[in-house]
């Protein structure tokens, strides 16, 4: 009975987990039976080391389920995956000693007499079933807004610590003392220990909030940065259409006159002259995207400055799933670094290969950009410390690219670096299938 009660335990500890994290975070919808099929065998893996009634193998292997079972099930990232996993594995914890102490503070028995009793298995076992759901959904409700976790490693690791110092200290009271107690002050001990846990987990929510709210003024400093480099461009340009426009009726009388008293050659000419200079009122690259528009020409006008060749293959197709506070982060970020990376450049070519395109609803795009750094180092290290740099660094790229259930990729070979970007058109395509897909849509323009 005591081995069935404990599987039971196990089977609701994996549907709670499931059920901990649902509507955070999507589901792992690709290769699902497969997935399913590692889970179940994780699950009778573990019922077989539960027939064997040692305890710390018991718990290490609780936590190595419910790690399975997030990581096989959700999309989220590996801080994620550590803090949530840490603070059910305590839930857990605490349901299953909670439930011994109520039904030794009911019969008025010792902790070790509960255990050692029978006919009292299946009461702390329902008992720990019970607590076990009340606090799954208590600690559901305070992790249940939808916003990106940003938290730091070593914020994970320090909760990590702290929850294995909580068991390690509840272990060894509770050898010393359930031989003479019925568990009030491990009730007591318990109770401080969970608080303390969600207290943590709400902190870092709190701090998490912070930081998205800081990235996000960050951003909008960058886009205002941008649209203050599109006025004083248009304010260049609205100086020289007017310059121009105040010459063009004498162009035109000048140019009849000539036609009439002169050659044709120099007449030819001289509408050349006149048509360069009205091409110049244009914008060089037009796209119905009109944000994209602006900062691909900022890119050109500046890359033109720097002697710095810019080759572009842009398909001019509409981006509207995307805002365009995520458009300038995404290809602004990207391009400046390419520019400036490119400027670092000083005995060797700057050049600058940029492809757009659409192909099986995704969205693919891929930089590659001449630099000066060694292969072996890391495109993260190098590209957020630019002095009087305006972007935000790779780091705000990946968040943009994230939100939309996209991927991002770098790769730095014979000192070019190239990064790419594969966004789905609609959220309902896998994410597993974005990077072959993206790939092949990419190699198309670049081969």
């Amino acid at each position: 009975m005591q081995y069935s009660l404990d599987c039971g335990t196990m089977l609701l500890s994996a549907v709670l987990c499931f059920y901990f994290l649902y509507g955070k975070y999507p589901i792992r919808s690709a290769y699902m039976g497969i997935r399913i099929a590692l889970l179940l065998a994780a699950i009778a893996a573990r019922a077989v080391l539960l027939a064997l009634q040692i305890s710390p193998l018991n718990f290490i292997s609780g936590c190595g389920m419910i790690l399975l079972v997030i990581r096989l099930l959700f999309f989220c990232n590996k801080k994620a995956l550590f803090l949530y996993a840490s603070l059910f594995a305590m839930l857990t914890l605490s349901a299953d000693v909670l439930g011994v102490i109520t039904v030794s503070a009911f019969h008025q028995n010792t902790i070790s007499v509960t255990l050692g009793a029978s006919e009292l298995v299946w009461q702390h076992h329902i008992w720990n079933w019970i607590i076990l759901i009340i606090l799954t959904r208590i600690a559901k409700v305070l992790i249940l807004q939808k916003e990106r976790l940003q938290i730091r490693w070593h914020e994970i690791i320090f909760y990590v610590l702290v929850v294995l110092f909580e068991v390690g200290i509840f272990a060894y009271i509770s050898y010393a003392i359930q031989a003479s107690s019925s568990g009030i002050v491990m009730l007591l001990i318990m109770v401080g220990f969970l608080l303390l846990d969600l207290y943590i987990i709400y902190v870092f929510h709190k701090m998490s909030q912070l930081r998205e709210k800081e990235r996000q003024t960050d951003l909008m400093h960058q886009h205002q940065q941008l649209q203050l480099q599109m006025y004083r461009e248009l304010q260049n340009m609205y100086q020289k259409t007017c310059e121009t426009a105040h010459d063009i009726n004498r162009h035109i009388t000048s140019l009849k006159t000539w036609i009439a008293e002169t050659s044709t050659r120099d007449a030819e000419q001289y509408l050349s002259d006149l048509s360069a200079a009205t091409k110049q009122l244009r914008p060089r690259i037009q796209n119905q995207n009109k944000i994209l528009e602006i900062i691909l020409n900022t890119v050109a006008t500046r890359c033109e400055s720097e002697n710095i060749q810019f080759d572009m293959e842009v398909e001019d197709f509409s981006m509207q799933f995307l805002s365009e506070m995520d458009i300038t982060t995404i290809f602004s970020n990207l391009l400046d670094n390419a520019v400036d990376a490119c400027m670092e450049v000083e005995n060797g070519p700057k050049q600058i290969k940029m492809v757009l395109c659409q192909n099986l609803g995704l969205v693919a795009l891929r930089i590659a950009n001449t630099c000066n750094k060694p292969n072996h180092v890391l495109p993260r290290r190098w590209h957020s410390t630019k002095e009087n740099h305006m972007g935000l660094g790779l780091s705000n790229v990946e968040k943009a690219v994230e939100k939309y259930h996209g991927v991002v990729s770098y790769q730095m070979k014979q000192k070019r670096f190239q990064v790419s970007v594969t966004l789905p058109l609609e959220k309902k395509i896998p994410k597993d299938s974005l990077c072959s897909a993206g790939a092949s849509c990419q190699d198309d323009h670049l081969t």
